[in-house]
């Protein structure tokens, strides 16, 4: 039997364990690895999940990890296409939800990723067959394109959303005016306004990240943050909320000044055994499953990012200035995050790097 436990010096690692044996299996290995190279503590729990789902799917096939790698090129397809549809179809946990392709993509990339950490670091693994090398192309933030060799895999599941999935203006105020309390709904409004991920609204210091005066909140790269939220890529950026969202921010300092003068963390448990301390990632999820029952509104925490996104775009953003306020890597990501046409994409998409040509160019030299 395969579970996720423990926590080791107050630091998230999760781990599968055998239960009976009580043996640390290479999991717990490769999660301290993927934290050591920098991985935020919300990949490593996804990365975690991944690998436990994996597991159970091996398990009910009678099979362990190294026998994968025995397996001809075509079992190895079928093996991973059969996992993928065990994602799809829920039967990795008990609640039976079907997931998205997206979903199931992603599980399984964490998986095939574990294989080739298995191939570099144990020499008695093989490699996979069905895993190909590919020339991947990346674009940064300034546009800049590079050509790096990579392995892919042909069977994912094809893509089942098209454009940037969002929150209309009505619904997200519906999901505010539904709160309990003005902490959950300074936390939608402070996401909807800056486009930071949630993790980085979490990781917010009320006394060193917010420029009161500018109404202004830092995104600061730290390790340590009590709730474990980080800047994702540890990087700093700035982002601007409106007087009325400012007023909401004194009013929750206010309301709450005598829980929140024990900590710098600007968003904490408010009630309960855990009072005063950091709020942490899976609670503002359990918030919109409760706001979900109340306003029949299935949404999360990017959904209102998509919505920044689409309204900076319709107010006159250009593609650009909209990526790096949402702190992406690639203009392309935020191209997926926005609701209008292709067209309208393609001739913005073209604008962006005719005006960057000097930086397409310095691209071919990498």
């Amino acid at each position: 039997m395969v579970k996720v436990i423990k926590e080791i010096k107050n630091t998230d690692i999760f781990y599968s364990l055998e239960s009976d044996t009580g043996t640390l299996e290479n999991e717990t290995q490769y999660l301290i690895h993927k934290k050591k190279v920098n991985a935020s503590p919300n990949t490593v729990r996804r990365i975690a999940y991944s690998l436990l789902y994996y597991l159970g799917f091996l398990e009910r096939n009678n099979l362990e990890l190294g026998d994968v790698f025995n397996l001809s090129y075509s079992k190895q397809h079928e093996h991973f296409y059969h996992f993928l549809q065990y994602i799809k179809n829920g039967e990795h946990t008990d609640r039976g939800k079907v997931r998205k392709n997206i979903s199931c993509n992603m599980y399984l990339g964490d998986v095939l990723r574990y294989y080739q950490y298995l191939s570099l670091e144990y020499e008695n693994y093989g490699k996979l067959k069905v895993l190909k090398n590919s020339d991947i192309t990346i674009t940064n933030k300034m546009g800049v394109k590079k050509k790096i060799d990579g392995k892919t895999f042909k069977g994912y599941l094809p893509n089942d959303k098209k454009q940037g999935e969002t929150l209309g203006e009505d619904k997200l105020f519906k999901l505010v005016g539904s709160c309990t309390n003005c902490r959950d709904q300074l936390i939608l409004l402070m996401i909807a306004e800056t486009g930071f991920r949630v993790g980085e609204v979490l990781g917010i210091d009320y006394v060193a990240d917010i420029d009161y005066e500018s109404r202004a909140a830092s995104v600061v790269g730290r390790d340590r943050n009590l709730n474990y939220a980080r800047a994702k890529n540890q990087e700093n950026r700035k982002g601007y909320f409106s007087e009325r969202t400012f007023k909401l921010l004194m009013a929750y300092i206010s309301k709450y000044k005598d829980i929140l003068k024990n900590t710098t963390s600007l968003f904490v448990v408010i009630s309960g055994e855990h009072i005063g301390k950091p709020l942490k990632v899976s609670a503002v999820y359990s918030m919109l499953r409760r706001l979900e029952k109340k306003t029949r509104i299935d949404t999360h925490p990017h959904a209102i990012r998509h919505y920044f996104a689409n309204e900076r775009w319709k107010s006159g953003w250009d593609l650009l200035l909209i990526s790096t306020a949402l702190g992406h890597k690639s203009i392309q990501t935020t191209i997926n995050y926005l609701n209008v046409g292709s067209e309208e994409l393609r001739s913005a998409a073209e604008d962006y790097y005719r005006n960057n040509n000097a930086l397409n160019m310095i691209g071919d030299l990498l």
